[in-house]
């Protein structure tokens, strides 16, 4: 459960960092 929740945190963050890297 707490290795699920993880991997969807972790996936959003990078999602994030992509965004930024693309409208920077």
């Amino acid at each position: 459960m707490g290795a699920a929740m993880l991997a969807i945190v972790d996936e959003k963050i990078r999602i994030r960092s992509i965004w930024c890297c693309v409208l920077a």
